[in-house]
């Protein structure tokens, strides 16, 4: 194989910018919090915790007769000290979160909503005070409802905030349950009281435990600066080892409890994976914790994986690790929220992908691939945002952008500056700030110190602005020179707005060879040349998929996420088959326009016109002989078949009791249509897999028996249009 012959780069040409901050001001609060001393009894049959904090505030404006705090509506304080002096205070539930946040979002207006303010009034002698101690005595209820609470790697919805009982102890920082105020970082110390048979975990490091009698008392201190603090418990069984002075541990409970080893080895390797790469761990512990409902949380010195994912595999050999990583981006350099979140993307890239890429080659393409698909699948104009808008994920399209565009875009950082310079910069942003909020413009200010490079119109193009390239290739021909052969083509920009400033990845293949070459465009339709010493047969563009990019249908295979992604789904509901299985469907149905799909229509295959079947998605429900309005020349028999109750996948029968199927294919007449089909055999097949397949967005093609898949995978892709054969 010859490497690359040609490398045009057009970044020297380029004009420099940075990324502004223009955003409006955050509201000033009268004192920040620098402190928490908490005393807390949870009762777990009352599902009710007793506290006392006492706080450590530093004077941040003078001459203010009061201040505020935000604590858990529904919470009641009792009383309100500094030192031996009470304290006049008045609680009210309505919080105007205008006062506390500049930018609002739903995430910010939901907190609010659970929060009550607290206005605290303060005598003229401890106004004069630069810095104060306050305590303050409450006690309530915090009990969320399980509900539907849902995670997973494409969904995110109905959160837990906070809950105690006797199934276990969750206290976020959502649950607002310490007094508290936005973007503070303090110091902690937590005593914490439980019924013996719990122990609980916090951020920092276990210093005390004692029993006495039916009570277990921890007490939990935290020397770094935190952002947040979390409270978890449960009747743990506790697995440790210690490594490299840092303990590592599992809190699992006791069905869980012989997967301990497992863990405790895999943390001891992530550990020492981003110690090399990023900078000494900075916690004193590493906990895995065991919770009673899903989660997959990464929070300072321990992550919280929910009791149905620890036997997984891929928990272990990917998840884990990306929330180990999570301690250097996101729990010990802390996101300035209010300029985008960059830690998601970096994470993933410093961890799933980084996985992918020490694997194979091909495994690193298909993740990236993976991403780009995701990104053309769910976004469009109108659910497409900057990474600066970036908060959380909740949903396909905001996953897409938030942690798929972003990792994209460390990669192409990467491949920009080299992979020294990427690796350097990163130890650089860490070092720089470590224990404190950065933003997207710390970022870019370390790679700059680090490659000695100006980064602001590369910041600006993929941080600050919406979108994506969408790249053709016209009018390819080839030629003899003296010294070989001349291939010139044009690259086309089809997306809205200004041309991308580009460098592509162009690899042309001879009958023997190939070469790896790159090209700098920045116009819409732009013309590139490129040499080569052997005679091109084809030549493909950006086949290794290093550039985000939306991607042409023709590059990916069908996918649920085609399915799920579109804004016009209509979903065909099947009246050949019995009422009990037509029930079946329709709650499905139900089931999925409720999971960000509410644009979807549904309707029965007797309700159908010509019109409806143009729609520029389709979920045909039941059988082929059971969907009235399912064309019988639209399904690709070679790929799949349903034969009565029999189901067959590329010549393999999949035929079981329970069984159900989906399959995704593309419209025979018109590409930009896809067409999606499922099916059972029985009431549970059909209801047991139904309800997981919105977690299965990158396939083809799935089967399930009685609810277990069994089956899965993608359709092959054999007619880019990004690649040309002469």
């Amino acid at each position: 194989m010859i490497k690359s012959l040609l490398i045009v780069s057009i970044s020297a040409v380029l004009a420099l910018s940075a990324i502004s901050a223009d955003d409006p001001a955050v509201p000033q609060a009268a004192y920040s919090i620098i402190d928490h001393n908490m005393i807390i009894e949870l009762d777990l049959d009352k599902n009710t915790i007793s506290a006392v904090d006492k706080l450590t505030l530093k004077r941040l404006l003078k001459k203010q007769p009061g201040f505020d705090l935000l604590l858990r509506r529904g919470l009641k304080v009792e009383k309100i000290t500094c030192g031996e002096v009470p304290l006049e205070f008045q609680t009210t539930e309505t919080v105007e979160a205008s006062l506390f946040e500049a930018k609002i979002d739903s995430e910010d207006t939901a907190y609010y909503d659970r929060a009550q303010m607290i206005h605290i009034a303060l005598t003229d002698d401890i106004v004069k005070e630069k810095e104060l101690t306050i305590e303050i005595t409450y006690r309530g209820v915090v009990r969320d409802s399980l509900g539907d609470a849902d995670f997973s790697h494409e969904y995110v919805s109905n959160q837990i905030t906070g809950i105690i009982d006797r199934r276990g102890i969750y206290l976020g920082w959502e649950a607002i349950f310490y007094p508290t105020l936005p973007d503070q970082i303090f110091t902690f110390s937590l005593k914490v009281t439980t019924p013996v048979v719990f122990q609980c975990l916090t951020e920092g490091a276990l210093e005390e435990s004692q029993v006495v009698e039916d009570k277990r008392t921890e007490l939990w201190v935290c020397r770094h600066p935190m952002d947040a603090i979390h409270l978890v418990g449960g009747q743990y069984e506790v697995g440790k080892t210690l490594h490299e002075n840092i303990e590592i541990l599992t809190y699992f409970y006791p069905e869980q409890a012989d997967l301990s080893q497992r863990y405790l080895d895999a943390c001891k390797r992530y550990v020492d994976l981003y110690t090399e790469l990023i900078a000494p761990y900075p916690f004193e512990k590493f906990a895995v914790v065991d919770n009673f409902f899903a989660t997959g949380y990464g929070m300072p010195s321990f992550t919280l994986l929910g009791s149905q994912v620890l036997r997984l595999p891929f928990i272990v050999d990917i998840s884990l690790g990306h929330e180990v990583a999570h301690n250097w981006w996101g729990n010990s350099v802390y996101v300035d929220y209010e300029t985008g979140n960059w830690c998601e993307g970096l994470t993933v890239y410093c961890a799933d992908y980084l996985y992918k890429e020490r694997e194979s080659l091909e495994a690193a393409k298909a993740y990236r691939l993976d991403l780009l698909r995701d990104y053309t699948a769910y976004t469009n104009e109108r659910n497409d945002f900057a990474l600066t808008e970036f908060r959380e994920r909740h949903n396909p399209a905001q996953r897409a952008v938030g942690y798929g565009k972003c990792a994209m875009f460390f990669h192409m950082l990467r491949n920009y500056v080299t992979d020294d310079d990427f690796w350097r910069s990163l130890q650089r942003f860490y070092d720089d700030n470590v224990w404190n909020y950065a933003s997207w413009e710390d970022v870019r200010k370390a790679f700059e110190k680090e490659s000695a490079m100006k980064l602001g119109w590369f910041f600006d193009q993929w941080v600050k602005q919406t979108g994506a390239p969408y790249l053709t290739l016209n009018d390819p021909q080839k030629s003899r020179t003296p010294g070989g052969w001349e291939l010139q083509l044009t690259i086309g920009q089809l997306q809205e707005g200004e041309p991308y400033v580009l460098d592509v990845p162009i690899v042309v293949q001879g009958t023997s060879q190939e070469a790896h070459l790159q090209v700098g465009i920045n116009e819409k339709d732009q013309t590139v040349t490129l040499n080569t010493i052997f005679e091109p047969v084809s030549f493909s563009v950006d086949p290794d998929f290093n550039l985000f990019r939306r991607l042409d249908r023709s590059e990916i295979p069908p996918t649920l996420s085609e399915v799920f992604g579109t804004s016009n789904l209509l979903i065909v509901l099947p009246t050949a088959t019995s009422e009990e299985l037509q029930g079946a469907y329709r709650g499905l149905a139900g089931q999925l326009t409720s999971y960000g799909m509410e644009n979807a229509r549904v309707l029965r295959d007797d309700e159908i016109t010509t019109d409806d079947l143009n729609s520029p998605a389709l979920l045909f429900f039941g059988r082929p002989d059971e969907n009235l309005a399912v064309r019988k020349e639209w399904i690709n028999s070679e790929r799949w078949k349903v034969t009565g109750d029999s189901f067959w996948i590329e010549g393999d029968d999949k035929t079981a009791a329970d069984a159900a199927l989906l399959a995704v294919e593309r419209h025979p007449d018109n590409s930009e249509i896809t067409v999606g089909y499922f099916c059972g055999n029985s009431l549970t097949g059909i209801l047991e897999a139904g309800r997981k397949l919105k977690h299965y967005g990158k396939y083809s093609y799935l089967v399930f028996h009685a609810g277990r898949n069994v089956a899965k995978g993608k359709w092959e892709v054999s007619d880019s249009k990004m690649t040309y054969k002469f």
